[in-house]
């Protein structure tokens, strides 16, 4: 019994001089088979703690050996037997009939069915909740329409209501209505008979215009002369005189100033009852000459800055010599 006792004795300095030399693996096995003599074994994970707890401590009391007492006390750590762990005993469960599981069985089956029903409810209660929520919604927005459409019908009638008031105001009375209304009908009988007047007047000018019409037609179609010279005073007239001076303006010699008279009143079926000849055409544009200087004298002796010009040529020995006067503005 001695010599069991010495073996199952291990002091903390042989099991860490063994984990020194052999390592914790090595260590473990050891501490198991010193320890294979108990009827409950420890598991190995508690031989490992136990090892790791030593050798904290160890740690511990080796940096507290320069304190009083702290070498004393790391001597008895050392000499101190080894704490074998112990085997934690599991707890017993009773056992459960046959018949007892199959009725829990029964009541977990009645409770889940149970419970499927519960969140069915309550799924289709939150259903018919979301659908009472949209129609609240739906009724919100259908209430701030209605309210929209209230404050435009106040304003419109606020509106109206004020219109109206000032058209009161501005409201004729009755009786200046009345007189208004005679004195207009007055005015309306008035121009109505003098538009009937004036609907007469123009039937009987639509008349004298379609008789003046045919007379013009008959004219147009027999030929007709144009008296351009005077018989008794052996004279051409002042409308001929200014038609030949405008041709001569425009460059027609006086070769062809009749021809082209001529052709012009053919045009409107008429004939000159007499037309100059070319000399005395010639003698109207001394004439036309004459009138224009004097006119040009006139007028050009009314300016203020007025310049002669002078200029000088020779043409086939004989020499010419040419002045022009102008004024300021280059006329």
């Amino acid at each position: 019994m001695a010599a069991l006792e010495e073996n199952i004795h291990v002091s903390n300095s042989d099991v860490l001089e063994f984990t020194k030399v052999n390592g914790n693996l090595k260590c473990v096995q050891w501490l198991k088979e010193k320890n294979n003599h108990v009827e409950n074994k420890p598991v190995e994970m508690a031989y490992h703690r136990s090892l790791e707890k030593l050798l904290s401590e160890k740690k511990i009391l080796q940096k507290s050996i320069s304190r009083a007492n702290g070498k004393q006390n790391f001597e008895n750590f050392l000499s101190n037997s080894f704490l074998m762990p112990k085997a934690k005993l599991c707890l017993r469960v009773s056992k459960i009939s046959s018949t007892k599981s199959v009725t829990i069985h029964d009541d977990l089956k009645q409770k889940s069915l149970l419970l499927n029903k519960a969140e069915l409810e309550v799924s289709n209660l939150n259903e018919k909740l979301n659908e009472s929520i949209d129609k609240l919604d739906s009724s919100e927005n259908k209430l701030s329409k209605c309210k929209l459409n209230l404050k435009r019908t106040k304003a419109r009638e606020q509106y109206s209501s004020s219109k109206v008031k000032i058209l009161e105001s501005q409201m004729v009375p009755r009786e200046t209505e009345i007189s208004c209304c005679q004195e207009k009908d007055n005015i309306i009988f008035e121009l109505k008979k003098s538009l009937k007047e004036k609907d007469k007047t123009i039937c009987e000018l639509k008349i004298n215009c379609d008789y003046l019409e045919g007379v013009v037609q008959d004219i147009d179609k027999a030929q007709r002369t144009l008296t351009v010279f005077d018989v008794k005073s052996r004279k051409y007239t002042t409308i001929l005189k200014q038609c030949i001076n405008e041709l001569l303006q425009h460059n027609v010699s006086a070769a062809k100033v009749n021809p082209v008279i001529k052709s012009v009143l053919s045009l409107v079926n008429v004939q000159p009852n007499a037309l100059p000849a070319k000399s005395t055409i010639l003698d109207m544009n001394l004439q036309r000459l004459c009138l224009s200087q004097k006119h040009l004298a006139e007028v050009f002796s009314a300016e203020k800055n007025t310049t002669l010009l002078t200029d000088e040529t020779s043409k086939f020995g004989n020499k010419f010599r040419g002045f022009e006067a102008s004024d300021s503005k280059g006329n």
